[in-house]
């Protein structure tokens, strides 16, 4: 399947984990570029983009080869469709936030039979779990001078907003 983005929304709406820019017809919107989706890969969904622009982060959805039959996993690229990397290889990542200054990624993610709240690196290294609680903690997001994270957890019967220190 091919699609041609002719707006930022629509390129979030419709990335895939390969393909790349194709030539332009004279007088095409240099804004437009075509990305191959792969529909055997699964789907695509909560993307954010880098402070400065110049990058996205994805999560992915992939068939796999486990209990549930599927992964969720980051990828980071860059917002012309070049240059895809994944980040993590699941089983479930998500819920991706950039830090203000573009250093740090916070992600959502299922380790040890249990969603908590991540940081790791632009570069996908560094890992460091920031909660440790039995609840389902998600959505997490930074404060504008970074020092704090935000998310939502159900640690008291329903989903609430918390907030804690960027270190955890």
């Amino acid at each position: 399947m091919r699609a041609a983005i002719t707006s930022p929304i629509l390129l979030l709406a419709s990335l895939g984990c390969s393909g790349g820019e194709r030539p332009r017809s004279q007088g095409e919107d240099p804004r437009t570029f075509e990305l191959t989706i792969q529909a055997d890969t699964g789907f695509y969904q909560e993307l954010s983009w880098s402070p400065d622009g110049s990058k996205l982060l994805v999560s992915v959805l992939e068939m796999a080869d486990n209990p549930e039959g599927f992964s969720y996993s980051i990828y980071q690229l860059n917002t012309d469709g070049s240059d895809l990397s994944r980040l993590t290889d699941g089983p479930r990542d998500y819920w991706t936030s950039w830090s203000p200054d573009g250093s740090q990624i916070a992600f959502a993610a299922l380790r040890a039979g249990n969603v908590d709240i991540y940081v790791m690196d632009a570069d996908g290294s560094n890992e460091n779990r920031l909660t440790r609680d039995s609840a389902e903690d998600q959505t997490p997001d930074w404060s504008p001078d970074g020092s704090q994270i935000v998310f939502v957890s159900d640690r008291e019967g329903e989903r609430q907003i918390y907030v804690m220190n960027a270190d955890g």
